[in-house]
């Protein structure tokens, strides 16, 4: 068993209204911390312990996946190490 819970970084820019997150931080801090906080709303997990990193590595669906499409759809970006221990930045439309 692998926790990610003290990978749990969590910040807003409301500038460009993207967040940054760690695997660790749980639906419920998103919730509180980014959603609530700052008045949005989004596509979360239907149960509040989850964590973001295995929320969209499962794709993602949330009570709002209907209107806004699956979690994953909505990643600008992610930060990937692979078994080589290669770290890699992707985003949508680049093949790893």
């Amino acid at each position: 068993v692998l926790s990610l819970k003290y990978l749990g970084d969590l910040k807003f820019n409301a500038t460009t209204e993207r967040v940054t997150l760690g695997p660790g931080v749980t639906m419920e801090d998103f919730l509180h911390q980014i959603l609530d906080g700052h008045g949005y709303s989004g596509v979360v997990s239907t149960a509040a312990r989850n964590g973001m990193g295995g929320f969209l590595l499962g794709g993602g669906y949330g009570w709002m996946s209907r209107k806004h499409g699956l979690g994953i759809d909505n990643v600008a970006r992610l930060e990937v190490v692979l078994t080589n221990g290669t770290v890699m930045n992707v985003s949508q439309g680049e093949d790893l």
